[in-house]
């Protein structure tokens, strides 16, 4: 990598930095990303003179006041590993990075240089479709290929490596898979859930390939049914290549074909059918996955592990009751999450050894208690039993850790048990979007650690970048940073993607409301309300509005309403006190505030960083609160 001298903004350095603190390897190493970030916002303070090695000891590596650099080399030491990782990022994640941040010897503060990658090299086609050598090291698996009925020619794992190896286009990682939908072609058009079950099981293997992006389900399962050109999908989901595929059930038969195909051309790299007998389809799907993952590990390296796939469900209704409950569960609202564990809980009374159902269910329960729609007190532990049973049967599922985290941030308040479940998911699947997504929402963002929030919310929306809950994780972190402009951009994107998505509209409502439109926040929060079926916490975010806009009857009228919602169904304390707030009674606030605390409420957690709560801030009360949550004033 070559660099010439410039000064660049602040801002692009920042982008710069988030970037590297979300990357695989200072993501997993909290005190390299600490010594980055504070030297970085040192220097670009201008403080960066400064930076010697007691001043560091004591600031970032608790040393004590008597702390003697000659003694204890802990700074240069660290400094030497920051500079060997950024080495190792500049050679891999962040060869396209417009900027790079450089250590010289013998000084703490960094510099900030523009790069210039190298020209990739052009990489030939192959003479023939498979090397001789090649065929050698791959006789095993055709022997294990052949022997399940021709699952996987040889030749199309050669095609696979080769189509991963060539050169991607400008911005697009080499190494990256989006898997859309099997297409049902059965006479009867009856077999779509176990098409879509085979699209996610080999979704679901691909994603734990190391070094691999893989898009997940939910943007890909976007495109279902509708006609679009692939070179205009992989530009949408950002990848090189894509499998697609379909599934025709004759008698007690299925033909399933797939097909890998090269996005920059369009070209079809390898086609193949399968035929098996019904009874054989979850084995099938699960050997169509190993057999990529299989071919993978050739491209990834020796050392690359090929994971198993998991469990898989004793028959195929717990599979069809799991898919269905994880539609409704994406609908992010009360009435879908209640339908979600009811298809969990059926998919479990199908199949009682499922670890995914079980999870399922942890995150419907888990779900109903955050989004306020039931008392957290009462849904909590039934989501800590299931997400135990989860992980009893399955401890490699990401999806059970990362519900587990979730349910330690949002109702237990255990930062460190969290933090340490989420690492464990992103470790175990680092395409599981809603890991990262939850890590940044309900554990970083908390603990104000907003750099590292956005890097999770950047992985997220790389892996899913349909999902409508992620984009809207991304107005977040605008809005979080007080770019209220930034978010109201954002959240009508989202609204775009799909105007009835209540927590989109949610948001935007809120977004305006911060921004001091009234009247448009008013409009948006009113819909909001009835897109989600009438959410109490809404309701209350509409009386705060009411209240700002001084319009005091009608913000009196929402209090009158949840007063007396509460004497017919759960009702968060957060609801009233949002009313409150816009009322400007900080006293009926804090009550409030606290029976939330009381209660575990939903989203409390994050009023250290929610600006909702910023009129509070000045009052002696608020330490208190934040206290009561294990977070530092």
């Amino acid at each position: 990598m070559s660099s010439i001298d410039f000064t660049p903004s602040a801002s692009e350095v920042k982008a710069v930095l988030a970037r590297i603190l979300a990357s695989r390897g200072f993501a997993a190493s909290e005190r390299l990303s600490r010594l980055l970030r504070f030297t970085v916002e040192q220097t670009l303070a201008g403080s960066g003179h400064g930076l010697k090695e007691y001043q560091l000891g004591v600031a970032l590596f608790d040393r004590r006041e008597d702390f003697d650099p000659r003694i204890d080399p802990i700074v240069r030491v660290e400094v030497s590993r920051l500079r060997v990782r950024l080495k190792e990022y500049y050679e891999g994640e962040g060869r396209g990075d417009p900027i790079f941040i450089e250590y010289p010897k013998r000084s703490y503060a960094p510099v900030f240089r523009q790069s210039t990658p190298p020209v990739a090299e052009e990489v030939p086609e192959p003479a023939a479709p498979l090397d001789p050598a090649l065929a050698v090291r791959r006789r095993p698996i055709r022997l294990w290929v052949w022997s399940i009925g021709g699952l996987a020619a040889l030749a199309a794992v050669a095609l696979l490596i080769w189509s991963l190896r060539r050169p991607p286009a400008p911005g697009v990682e080499s190494a990256s898979i989006a898997v859309l939908p099997f297409a049902d072609l059965s006479p009867d058009h009856d077999q779509e859930y176990l098409s879509d079950g085979l699209t996610e099981e080999i979704i679901n293997a691909l994603s734990k390939v190391p070094g691999l992006r893989v898009v997940a389900r939910t943007s890909t399962f976007a495109f279902k049914g509708r006609p679009a050109d692939v070179r205009e999908i992989g530009t949408r989901l950002n990848v090189a290549t894509l499998m697609e595929g379909s599934l025709r059930k004759e008698g007690d038969r299925l033909r399933i074909t797939a097909q890998l195909i090269n996005v920059s051309n369009g070209y079809h790299l390898w086609s193949e059918t399968y035929e098996v007998q019904m009874k054989s389809v979850f084995r099938l799907q699960d050997d169509i996955s190993r057999a990529i993952t299989n071919a993978l590990r050739d491209r990834l390296g020796a050392g690359a592990a090929v994971p198993a796939t998991g469990r898989l469900p004793a028959n195929a209704n717990a599979y069809q009751l799991y898919l269905k409950g994880r539609y409704y569960w994406n609908r992010r609202t009360e009435q879908g999450f209640v339908k979600a564990l009811e298809l969990f809980q059926q998919s479990i009374a199908a199949d009682s050894g499922y670890a995914r159902a079980w999870a399922g269910a942890a995150d419907a329960w888990a779900a109903l208690g955050v989004y306020s729609a039931r008392p957290p007190n009462e849904v909590m532990p039934s989501a800590r039993v299931a997400v135990q049973k989860a992980l009893a049967l399955d401890d490699t599922l990401a999806e059970a850790h990362a519900s587990l985290g979730y349910i330690r941030a949002t109702y237990e308040w255990d930062w460190v048990g969290a933090e340490s479940e989420f690492r464990r998911a992103i470790e175990l699947n680092p395409n599981y979007a809603t890991a990262h997504q939850w890590y940044a929402v309900s554990v970083l963002y908390p603990q104000r650690r907003m750099a590292e929030a956005a890097g999770q919310i950047r992985l997220a929306h790389q892996t899913d970048p349909l999902s409508l809950i992620v984009n809207t994780a991304v107005g977040l972190t605008s809005m979080l940073s007080r770019d209220y402009g930034g978010a109201v951009d954002e959240f009508r994107r989202v609204l775009k993607m799909d105007p009835g998505f209540y927590m989109g509209e949610r948001s935007l409502g809120i977004a305006l409301l911060l921004r001091g439109d009234l009247a448009e926040a008013i409009s948006a929060l009113d819909r909001a309300h009835e897109l989600s079926g009438g959410n109490p916490i809404v309701l209350g975010e509409l009386g705060r509005a009411y209240g700002q806009a001084k319009r005091t009857a009608d913000a009196r009228r929402v209090l009158d309403q949840l007063l007396a919602l509460r004497e017919q169904r759960y009702v968060s304390p957060e609801a009233l006190a949002q009313c409150y707030i816009g009322l400007g009674d900080r006293d009926a606030a804090f009550e409030w505030l606290n029976r939330a605390m009381d209660e575990h409420a939903g989203s409390v957690a994050s009023i250290a960083v929610d600006p909702l709560y910023d009129p509070l801030r000045t009052d002696a009360r608020f330490a208190g609160l934040l206290t009561r949550i294990h977070l530092v004033p």
